[in-house]
């Protein structure tokens, strides 16, 4: 799963979230009590938010990209598209496990390569993702 060109999402989550040492790792074990009063460590889910600028005037044209996108990505249970801004959108996903973000870096670039020509050069600006530690509602 490795891209020409740098390191993968995959490579990422190995360094910080599944690197045992990591800093993000010894937090998630400091709100273990979190997790066991609501998930067992198997069935933590996640989420992610990618936030995206339009080219002005081609909103319309994204958003139906994104409703006649196949989101048939593995392990993802949900998917919103929020608007934020005149021409900035956030994708929210629901997953089954912060692993499956990573597993469908690939899938999911491939579903906005489609629409990519309404995005501003760049313009996934922020790419966040990691497990639910409460659940509040």
């Amino acid at each position: 799963m490795t891209r020409q060109g740098g390191p993968t999402i995959k490579s990422y989550y190995d360094q910080t979230i599944g690197n045992i040492d990591s800093p993000l790792r010894m937090a998630d074990r400091s709100i273990q009590g979190f997790f066991s009063s609501q998930f067992t460590e198997a069935e933590v889910p996640a989420f992610n938010v990618a936030r995206l600028r339009v080219r002005p005037g081609r909103e319309a044209d994204f958003q139906i990209g994104f409703q006649n996108a196949p989101l048939n990505w593995p392990g993802l249970l949900s998917a919103s598209l929020i608007q934020t801004g005149e021409s900035t959108f956030c994708l929210i996903g629901e997953w089954t496990e912060a692993s499956a973000i990573a597993d469908a870096h690939d899938t999911m670039m491939a579903t906005v390569d489609t629409f990519r020509h309404t995005l501003e050069p760049g313009r996934i600006r922020d790419h966040v993702f990691g497990p639910v530690v409460l659940a509040l509602k």
